[in-house]
C-alpha cells in the first residue's frame, strides 16, 4: 500500500469512530471552537494593542511640534493697524 491509501485507511477509521460516538464528537468540535476562538481573540488584543501604541506615538508627535512661534504673527494681523484690522484686507472692500 502507499502512503496515501494508508492515510486516507486511518482518516476513514476514524471519522466512523466519531459518527458512533457522537458525544466524543461534540467534546472535539467544542474544543476545536474553543481554540479558534481563543486564537481570534488574541489577534484582536494583538491588533488594538498596536492601534494604540500608534495612536500614543501620534499624539506624541502632535505635542513636540513647537508653536512658539506664533503668539509673534497673531499681534501684526490683529493689533492696531494690524493686517486684518486695519490692514489692507480690511480696506479691499
Amino acid at each position: 500500500m502507499s502512503f496515501w491509501s494508508d492515510v486516507g485507511d486511518v482518516v476513514g477509521i476514524a471519522f466512523d469512530w466519531l459518527n458512533e460516538n457522537e458525544t466524543a464528537a461534540d467534546f472535539i468540535t467544542g474544543a476545536a471552537v474553543g481554540m479558534l476562538q481563543y486564537q481570534a481573540a488574541a489577534e484582536q488584543r494583538e491588533a488594538d494593542l498596536q492601534l494604540a501604541e500608534l495612536r500614543e506615538r501620534r499624539e506624541d508627535d502632535r505635542q513636540r511640534v513647537n508653536y512658539a512661534g506664533v503668539n509673534n504673527y497673531t499681534g501684526g494681523l490683529t493689533a492696531n493697524g494690524g493686517l486684518l484690522t486695519n490692514g489692507l484686507l480690511s480696506q479691499a472692500g
